[in-house]
């Protein structure tokens, strides 16, 4: 389920495809129409990926503080600087083994469930070990987690309800913004109580 570049088995055309693709970004020089019809082809790659990193990643102004808070993050099979992020903000970082996991978002399209699996585990370990929400570090994954915990408490079997805060949303929080409606959280699914 995971991307091309995470297999440990690439077929022999796996690696041709992977070697086109290289040369229509590299060599091939198309104008007009046909430039935009091919760009937007190889774009479409990147909106399918959780794994896109949110612009800013430190605050360097801090007017709010989580020192209370006991805070979990799904960073996905790239990483991120999420735990130094909570860290700064005075939390207790709470490290779950499966916050590098791959969503498999190309799976998703052949099988949600199998997604949706998989972010529940991270959830229900989330919650086992007392996160008060989870941060993620885009937009995208925000919405994934948040929209389909119903869902994901019909696979696990668990109840969940765990809030998901961007990282975005997270800074305009360290930065000190109150506004529910200017932060996002009244668009949530899973309402961010602690406000």
């Amino acid at each position: 389920h995971t991307s091309l570049e995470n297999r440990l088995g690439r077929s022999n055309e796996e690696q041709k495809i992977q070697r086109l693709i290289y040369l229509a970004k590299e060599y091939v020089k198309p104008k007009g129409k046909l430039a935009k019809k091919i760009a937007s082809f190889l774009d479409r790659s990147d909106t399918s990926s959780f794994e896109e990193p949110a612009e800013r990643l430190s605050s360097s102004k801090l007017a709010q503080s989580f020192e209370q808070f006991n805070i979990a993050s799904y960073d996905g099979v790239k990483g991120s600087n999420l735990e130094a992020l909570i860290c700064d903000a005075g939390a207790q970082y709470v490290s779950i083994a499966s916050r590098k996991e791959d969503l498999a978002s190309d799976s998703a399209a052949i099988d949600r469930n199998f997604s949706l699996k998989i972010a529940g585990d991270v959830l229900v370990e989330a919650k086992d070990n007392n996160a008060d929400f989870i941060l993620v570090k885009n937009e995208r994954t925000k919405q994934f987690f948040d929209r389909n915990q119903a869902k994901m408490e019909q696979i696990t079997g668990r109840e969940l309800g765990l809030g998901v805060i961007s990282q975005d949303q997270f800074i305009q929080l360290l930065e000190g913004e109150k506004d529910s409606a200017k932060l996002g959280f009244d668009e949530h699914k899973v309402a961010i109580s602690f406000l």
